[in-house]
């Protein structure tokens, strides 16, 4: 799997649950991670609407695929 902007926070947690520190890391204790709507929100869309610069999500989206 390789992730990408526009890879699902679900995908994300499905592929491998540890990552999930690494999205915690960079968009805080957000209540997206256990969300039924992570299924459909992207990591791209996550990052818009907790006000992540697009600097931060290409730094988030390199970290879950070093891990994965």
């Amino acid at each position: 799997m390789k992730v990408t902007k526009d890879t699902t926070i679900g995908e994300v947690l499905e592929a491998k649950p540890e990552l999930e520190e690494v999205l915690r890391k960079y968009m805080g204790e957000v209540g997206c991670l256990s969300c039924p709507m992570r299924a459909m929100e992207t990591l791209e869309n996550g990052a818009q609407v907790h006000g992540i610069k697009e600097e931060d999500l290409n730094k988030m989206v390199k970290e879950l695929n070093e891990k994965l």
